[in-house]
């Protein structure tokens, strides 16, 4: 599989070639799609500017996703994994009547992405390859 790497504002990651940006103009949000797939990944990056140094762990990570369950009333996400590395992440997974989600919280200890992968409930069991090169997507992000 050929990757290129890709910025997505304020971080890059790893892109295979048959996945694009599907962006809105004038939207905070990068979008990015698999042709001829059947969900879409989101990327929202918070980028630290100055101040006390934030020094974001898997904790803060954690807390962040479970605000996220939280504030959108998804309840408590399963399948809580850890990334570790240069960017440190959590994600959980989320089953809700019309669609499947996986959202990650990732940082390099002072900057922080949001990541979402949404697919809906009918496209599920097409979408677990599809998952899988999205996750590696996300766990390829680097921020600058």
């Amino acid at each position: 599989m050929t990757l290129s790497r890709v910025d997505i504002g304020g971080a890059t990651v790893e892109l295979p070639a048959d996945w694009a940006d599907i962006s809105d103009d004038g939207d905070d949000l990068m979008s990015l799609a698999k042709q001829d797939g059947v969900g879409a990944l989101q990327f929202s990056i918070a980028e630290y500017v100055d101040g006390v140094d934030p020094n974001i762990d898997h904790d803060g990570l954690l807390g962040l996703l479970r605000a996220f369950a939280e504030g959108k009333r998804y309840g408590e996400p399963h399948g809580i994994a850890r990334l570790a590395g240069a960017v440190r992440g959590v994600s959980g997974d989320f089953t809700l009547p019309k669609h499947r989600l996986r959202v990650w919280y990732l940082s390099d200890g002072r900057n922080v992405a949001l990541v979402t992968y949404v697919v809906l409930a009918e496209h599920r069991a097409a979408a677990e390859e599809e998952l899988r090169e999205a996750s590696s997507i996300a766990h390829s992000l680097l921020f600058y």
